[in-house]
């Protein structure tokens, strides 16, 4: 029945439209009750159509097909809250709608314009006589493809509807909760805001709002400043309360080298003075501080300060009290993060590179001049004042040196430095407000290592270098008991394997091992396991990452977990707050709802360094704090891994804390997220944000690129699983909208936002290549308005929107954001900062990325992490690859060509290709569209090498040069074979697999519409010419492919091979490996060995022709075959038609070797069918070698008007390089020549 039902709510629309028809199809509309016998009129025949056709749409969305499998009870939403995500969704997509009528409206006024059929009105005897004409055809195709391209650009933009309107239901939201946020200043409010929600069981003397301890912690505070470099002793000792400060000043590096550990914990009636009068204290020590202002010298101390005053401002719960504080167990998963930053890689004594040393420093100087004044203050560290500076400096002060820039980078230690001061926190909890009359809160008896564990899973401990052991070591002597390790050990099967259980098939045994400061350390570096437990077989079966976390589930203490990453950090003034965000599981009873709980938090991005760190820095700052707000106000907030805080217990239910399967979770840590909301039962996934971590992002082009490859690929495979599919079942409308736009259909709206500028501008091709020919117009039933001024007309109303709209959705969180950090000023300049800094160039080319790497993955899959590195962008990323010291032969093969010619570069000259034959055509628009048209074009052609180091350098352009030519012709392209066919080529399982799929069809749709334009044109200018005789051979391959001169071509060359007895090309053999393993390797930074070495391995060149001899004749015979059979059209000024007959040839070329790539790449091929297919191969390399080199030649000489402008300005402004300050924001540092 309930099938039936659905049924007839979609069949009843179209009843209503057939009868519509029928009534539009006679003369009159009162004609209708009478031919009809129905009693309506026509228009009440349509408003009953509509009612019906909205009735059955609503019925579809409202009510779907079949029953959810709901294993579990769904968690219950508030009735307000459900209708605050209806409003929502009702609001967003009314809103779209109405602007989306612009489009819509502009469609249809073009279709008439043009006089085209209009297919869904026509009446059935005109499409009876008419539509085996070429004309009509033409007609309903430009119609349909008009239509069709109206329909994408509605679809594409919603993502974008949905972004804006989250960001505009996050600023409201934290004003409902901050609703003087912009009136009060926050500052002075801390000591009362703090005691009273920090506190809160603290004593206040009478008469005072103020907790008796605030002014120790406070004091702690500073000290935490001082000791980071944050603030001068002299600001220090202004902002504080007590006398502590100057003796922490005396007392020198309480941490190691000055900052490495964890501050020791001071007592907090030691920072109390007699008889302080607090108000008056708190009103200079704290009231003074300036937020915004100069305040505090230091950007980040007064970031800290400000963010402690606006989480204050925020509700949040009753904090637990010591010693009743829950445990939390922090996990920190390692991989190959460094440990600490050796002097190796912050100083190597290049000449050729600037130090990382020199931008580090250039990124912290008033603390790096903070640190060099306290090392210099003891008479064992002094620093030359010399002017060769780094190489000067002793053993000693290195290590010290490289302590502090570990603290500044996104290091290990950073992390397990910061996370530690959780112990410190908890400490001073217990000092100011610990229960008394409870006798574990007495001294000596309550530990806050009893409620706290730092727990680092290290998956290569077992595997580390001497080096690595050393700082391992290093690290847990340095910090306190809390911090443990928890890695993976494995030993060879004994004589007790069987009688344990072993499987027998199973080599090694594995354990999951635990180590602290305390275990022994054995000779060879590591120290032995404290507890072992064994595991039932290898444990890494996915990416890494996901089960180096569950493998120390069993090492957690406490009831809850928080996991981080090892890029991140923390201060001690934020971890004061972590009881209250423990407070959030309070529940009255023992598995109430209350403790059904993840808790996410917003970060900190402290990599804001350069264009590129600011723009990742920006876009991580406006998801984690007003995007996620709305998502979790609108149910869509899922787990992120970090720094979400979880009930342990809950997540061992479901697994662990990620899911672990290879491939399919490369996104590990969203599937506990979803797991954990598909298991109901009053589970919730909240968002809080009165708590801060510090993030680190990747800083340079190709690690951002990477990671965002990374995660793109990861959310094709989601949406492959049975998460997304049952929570789609049994989400509501509006939280099922929410979940998809705030993850997959984020990624599907940047593919679809890229593919709009090539649609657009293929169909502006089309409808202008379909015009008529204006000399032989008298001939033609041609309209009053040309195609170019329909296209303009259309094209100003909305189609051009979409990249801009993209730049506005992309920049308002942050704008939002930041605002509401730093005030309407503040937002403003770095939003204009951002835009001076080409942002727009980097959006662009970061949608186009994700949308191509989101489409292949769903079409071919085969996703794989990719190692992005977080170093800071000071090495040049070569064209293609790197030459020796003798410059004779290419060293390394890899560069940015190479990375991003099939995301990227291809579909831009395609593109531009395509914009200029517009022109041609005659082509009119606004400047708004041509603006937006021209910064794609651009966007995809130039942003990696405008943020590539040294990019215009003139002598490392020439050694691109001398790369280029060694890459694409020397030992006979073996280079290029390599690449191509490690990468671009690699194999799929079975025929169809590699001849067919969704490119393949868009390749037939395009060809349809050219044949069509083309038969019309033909047939026309037949009859126009009637008299001259028009062989029909010329006219049957105006309609071919142009490949027959280059197969005759291919055949001989094959049989000069056959004669000689060998090949014209190095014969590559493929590994089955997919295409993200082959790019792995030169999509890092700091990739230095050749990106096909993991997918070919290249035999020696043979004796043939050469292949770019073959690509250069291939393309040649390819070109005068295509334009030959249209000389014709040529001749007689039909430039419309010979550009359609060259589109047409053009879509025919690529359909044909689009077919041959996949003969060329099936197995069968590979394997029985090599030598006949020979000629395949010669066809298919030729052209791909063809389109290359004419790429980058096209590429290399464009960026050398670039590298003359540099070379410009090298010798007019030496000390000014406007392209190092477009990347680094600051003035350039210079390499180092005292190396």
């Amino acid at each position: 029945e309930r099938h039936a039902a659905l049924a007839l709510a979609w069949a009843a629309p179209a009843v209503t439209y057939a009868v519509a028809r029928a009534c539009g199809a006679l003369s009159d509309g009162a004609g209708c009750r009478s031919s009809l016998g129905v009693g309506f009129d026509l228009w009440q025949v349509l408003v009953a159509h509509a009612v019906v056709s909205g009735f059955g749409l609503a019925t579809q969305l409202l009510f779907p097909a079949t029953r959810a499998e709901r294993i579990w009870k769904t968690t219950p939403v508030p009735p307000h809250r459900r209708a605050l995500r209806y409003v929502f969704w009702a609001a967003v997509l009314a809103l779209k709608v109405l602007v989306s009528l612009t489009i819509l409206r502009s469609v249809g006024q073009e279709i008439a314009a043009l006089d085209l059929v209009t297919l869904g009105r026509e009446p059935v005897d005109e499409i009876n006589r008419f539509w085996y004409s070429t004309a009509w055809g033409l007609d309903v195709l430009l119609w349909l493809l008009l239509w069709s391209m109206g329909f994408f650009l509605f679809v594409a933009d919603t993502g974008l509807w949905y972004q804006i309107a989250c960001t505009v239901l996050g600023v409201f939201s934290i004003l409902a909760q901050r609703p003087r946020f912009a009136l009060e200043r926050s500052a002075p409010k801390i000591p009362e805001r703090f005691s009273k929600k920090v506190f809160a069981f603290a004593r206040c003397r009478p008469g005072q709002k103020y907790a008796e301890a605030f002014p120790a912690v406070w004091d702690r505070i500073m000290e935490h400043m001082l000791l980071e470099d944050k603030c001068n002793p002299d600001a220090a000792q202004k902002h504080s309360f007590g006398e502590a400060l100057a003796e922490a000043a005396e007392e020198g590096a309480v941490r190691e080298g000055g900052l490495g550990g964890v501050i020791a914990p001071r007592p907090v009636s030691r920072c109390n003075k007699a008889g302080i009068d607090l108000a008056m204290s708190s009103e200079t020590a704290v009231g003074s501080v300036e937020l915004h202002g100069a305040g505090l010298a230091n950007a980040e101390a007064r970031w800290r300060l400000g963010s402690l005053a606006r989480c204050l401002a925020l509700p949040m719960p009753k904090p637990f009290r010591a010693p009743y504080i829950p445990g939390i167990t922090v996990l920190i998963p390692h991989f190959r993060e460094d440990i600490l930053v050796a002097k190796e890689d912050l100083y190597a004594g290049a000449v050729e590179a600037v130090p990382l040393i020199d931008f580090v420093k250039a990124r912290c100087p008033d603390e790096f001049a903070l640190f060099e004044a306290r090392v210099l203050r003891t008479p064992d560290k002094a620093i030359s004042d010399a002017d060769d500076g780094w190489a000067t400096y002793s053993d000693e002060q290195w290590d010290s040196i490289c302590m502090w820039s570990s603290m500044r980078l996104q290091t290990l230690w950073r992390t397990v430095a910061g996370i530690c001061e959780y112990r410190s926190a908890l400490q001073a909890h217990h000092e100011a407000q610990a229960d008394e009359d409870c006798k574990l809160a007495a001294r000596g008896v309550w530990d806050p290592n009893d409620c706290f564990t730092c727990l680092v899973s290290m998956q290569l401990y077992r595997e580390f270098s001497p080096q690595q052991y050393q700082q391992a070591n290093r690290m847990l002597d340095a910090f306190p008991s809390s911090l443990k390790v928890a890695f993976i050990d494995s030993c060879e099967k004994n004589i007790t394997a069987e009688v344990d259980g072993v499987h027998q098939r199973q080599p090694r045994r594995y354990f999951s091992c635990l180590i602290d400061g305390n275990c022994l350390v054995l000779p060879v570096g590591r120290r032995a396991p404290r507890l072992q437990i064994e595991l039932p077989g290898f444990p890494i079966l996915g990416d890494g990452k996901s089960d180096n976390q569950n493998h120390a589930v069993p090492f957690m203490r406490g009831a809850y977990c928080q996991c981080v990453d090892s890029n991140q950090g923390a201060y001690f003034e934020q971890l004061l707050l972590l009881p209250c965000v423990l407070g959030e599981f309070r529940t009255d009873e023992r598995g109430g709802d209350q403790a059904k709980r993840i808790v996410g938090l917003p970060e900190h991005i402290t990599s804001d360094f350069g264009s590129v760190g600011d723009f990742a820095a920006g876009s991580e700052l406006a998801f984690g704090t007003v995007l996620q707000r709305s998502h979790a106000l609108l149910g869509a907030r899922m787990h992120y891994g970090h720094p979400d805080i979880m009930n342990k217990q809950y997540m061992m239910q479901q697994g662990g804390v990620s899911k672990a399967t290879k491939t399919l979770n490369l996104s590990e840590d969203i599937f506990a997220g979803m797991d954990f909301m598909l298991r109901g039962q009053g589970r919730q996934i909240r968002h809080c944000e009165y708590m801060y971590l510090a993030k680190g992002r990747d800083l340079g082009f190709g690690a951002v690129m990477s990671f965002f490859l990374k995660i793109s690929s990861g959310t094709g495979e989601q949406m492959l699983t049975r998460q997304m599919f049952r929570l789609g079942q049994i989400l509501h409308l509006p939280e099922a909208l929410s979940f998809h736009y705030a993850h997959a259909g984020y990624y599907l709206t940047q593919a679809f936002v890229s593919l709009s500028m090539p649609l657009v501008v293929t169909t502006w091709l089309l409808v202008l290549a379909a015009d008529c020919e204006r000399p032989f117009g008298a001939f033609m039933n041609c309209p009053q308005a040309s195609a170019g001024e329909a296209m303009a007309s259309m094209l100003s109303a909305w189609c051009s929107w979409v990249i801009a709209f993209l730049l506005v959705a992309q920049a308002l969180p942050l704008f939002a954001q930041s605002w509401v950090e730093t005030g309407l000023r503040g937002a403003v300049l770095r939003m204009a900062k951002q835009w001076a800094t080409l942002s727009w160039c980097f959006f662009i080319f970061q949608a186009k990325l994700v949308g191509f790497q989101v489409l292949k993955e769903i079409r071919f899959g085969g996703a794989a992490y990719v190692s992005a590195g977080r170093s800071l962008p000071t090495q040049r990323r070569p064209f293609v690859g790197r030459m020796g010291h003798d410059g004779a032969r290419l060293e390394a093969v890899g560069g940015l060509y190479l990375d991003y010619a099939e995301l990227a570069f291809y579909d831009g000259a395609k593109l531009l290709l395509s914009t200029l034959v517009v022109v041609y055509l005659g082509g009119i628009a606004g400047g708004f569209t041509w603006t937006f048209v021209g910064l794609t074009i651009f966007s995809w052609l130039y942003a990696p090498f405008l943020f590539n180091p040294y990019q215009f350098s003139k002598r490392d352009f020439a050694e691109d040069l001398a790369a280029w030519w060694a890459f694409f012709f020397k030992g006979r392209s073996s280079q290029w074979v390599g690449w191509y066919t490690g990468t671009l080529l690699t194999p799929r399982r079975g025929f169809r697999h590699s001849v067919w799929d969704f490119k393949a069809l868009l390749c037939y749709c395009s060809l349809a519409v050219w044949f069509a334009v083309m038969s019309f044109k033909m047939d026309l200018f037949q009859s126009i010419f009637e008299g001259r005789s028009t062989p029909l051979t010329s006219q049957v391959l105006a309609l071919c492919p142009p490949i027959a001169l280059s197969l005759a071509y291919c055949a001989f060359a094959t049989c000069v091979e056959c004669c000689i007895g060998g090949s014209a090309m190095p014969l590559a053999r493929n590994k089955a490996m997919g295409i993200g393993h082959a790019n792995e390797e030169y999509k890092s930074e700091a990739s230095e060995a050749a990106p096909h070495s993991k997918g070919a391995t290249l035999a020696a060149p043979q004796l043939g022709i050469p292949l770019p001899v073959s690509a250069s004749a291939i393309l040649v015979l390819e070109v005068v075959e295509a334009i030959l059979p249209l000389r014709a059209l040529c001749a007689q000024g039909w430039r419309q038609a010979f550009v359609a007959g060259l589109m047409l040839k053009l879509a025919l070329t690529s359909l044909v070797l689009f077919l041959a790539e996949g003969v060329v790449r099936c197995r069968y091929f590979k394997g029985r069918a090599k030598v006949f297919g020979r000629p395949v191969e010669i066809l298919v390399h030729a052209n791909r070698l063809a389109k290359d080199l004419i790429i980058s030649m096209f590429m290399l000489a464009t960026l050398s008007v670039g590298v003359m402008l540099n070379t410009l300005n090298e010798v007019v402004f030496p000390q000014s390089n406007l392209h190092q300050m477009l990347i680094y924001r600051s003035w350039p540092l210079a390499a180092s020549e005292r190396a």
